[in-house]
């Protein structure tokens, strides 16, 4: 899968392309917010090698059971789910510390076959991001496993937090994770042994940028999701940019996953096609994360406000390293363009249908 800088930047730019077909009202910057986002999130990263081709080490990797591990104050179990083949696929586990219990799901958002193989790990609100890279060197292979967590989730998950060491306990769990991996291609290694070598990684921070823009709406969440399912929005939408979404990546309903959901976009003179990853989406929350090439992703949040009504806020973040890449300089350099289309098209759009269909049902 090919990536390129600021692919969620793509998306939005198109919003801006979309306006210059039909002239679209601004409304007053007063009411909408808006700010640029540097993020920084904390990893944990180490490298092994491991006596097998990457073909047979990634059968191993795509094994949902790859994924548990327990040590003294942490335990991650399978619940369910099928192998993970393509994009998309997901698996139930459950995390137990300190009396915590948290369901998450595992999504496979990022696939290159003998390469990557990337998760994002969803428990409600709370995001993590696994990353498996593969180097093949004669018959061995160069594995390097990295975890960032980027969004801290519910309050029972802060509070875990708040009590232990977290990425500390992540690092624990996955050495010992790959070293089941490491005896199991090499007999005459002893878990114990490279248990007792402690923590062979790094820790690391991860720098991540993007977009934020919010806007109050007098509706209620509920109210505004319903707009965000209509077909009727989307058509207008795409009308009005240019931008045409498959109805995989709006009909939402709790528990079920559409897997990869392309969008289609009217971008200089040719259609780019964008496949989407649904992930982490919270319907009690409304949110919903969709991620683009790995790592880069976009979020919707319809949430509720202590003054009535909710704020609707859409915000993209792409980590930094991104930014080198060349291919997209040509969209990277209208990045001004993003944030006044967003305003003019997205918010107005989905602003004026849920208030309507909020006034009808007083």
């Amino acid at each position: 899968m090919k990536r390129v800088v600021l692919p969620i930047m793509t998306f939005l730019l198109a919003l801006g392309f979309g306006c210059a077909k039909k002239k679209v009202q601004v409304e007053e910057p007063s009411i909408i917010g808006e700010e640029s986002l540097t993020r920084r999130f904390k990893g944990y990263r180490t490298t092994v090698e491991i006596k097998a081709g990457a073909g047979e080490l990634e059968k191993i990797l795509l094994n949902p059971r790859v994924m548990e591990m327990s040590t003294s104050l942490m335990k991650i179990e399978f619940v369910s789910g099928e192998r993970f083949q393509k994009l998309g696929d997901t698996v139930d586990y459950r995390i137990s510390a300190f009396g915590f219990g948290f369901d998450v799901r595992a999504i496979l958002i990022h696939y290159e076959p003998g390469q990557e193989i990337w998760y994002a790990g969803s428990g409600g609100t709370a995001i993590f991001l696994f990353r498996f890279h593969m180097e093949g060197q004669g018959d061995a292979t160069r594995l390097t496993v990295s975890c960032e967590l980027l969004e801290q989730g519910s309050s029972d998950f802060q509070r875990l937090t708040s009590l232990v060491d977290l990425y500390k306990l992540i690092a624990q769990g996955f050495e010992g994770v790959i070293a089941n991996i490491q005896v199991q291609f090499d007999p005459s290694l002893k878990k114990a042994g490279l248990l007792a070598k402690g923590i062979r990684g790094e820790f690391y921070e991860s720098f991540y940028v993007g977009h934020q823009v919010s806007k109050h709406v007098e509706a209620t969440g509920e109210e505004i999701f319903q707009v965000f399912k209509d077909p009727a929005f989307w058509l207008e939408f795409e009308q009005k940019t240019g931008v045409k979404s498959d109805p995989c990546f709006y009909e939402l309903s709790p528990g079920k996953n559409p897997g990869v959901c392309p969008v289609r976009i009217n971008l200089f003179g040719d259609t780019l096609v964008l496949d989407t990853v649904l992930s982490a989406h919270s319907f009690e929350r409304y949110t919903f994360n969709y991620f683009y090439w790995g790592d880069s992703r976009f979020q919707f949040v319809f949430d509720f406000s202590e003054q009535g009504g909710t704020d609707i806020i859409l915000f993209y973040l792409t980590p930094s390293s991104n930014l080198t890449n060349p291919n997209m300089l040509n969209v990277a350099m209208n990045f001004d363009k993003i944030p006044e289309a967003i305003k003019t098209v997205f918010l107005p759009l989905i602003k004026s249908r849920a208030e309507a269909g909020a006034g009808r049902n007083k």
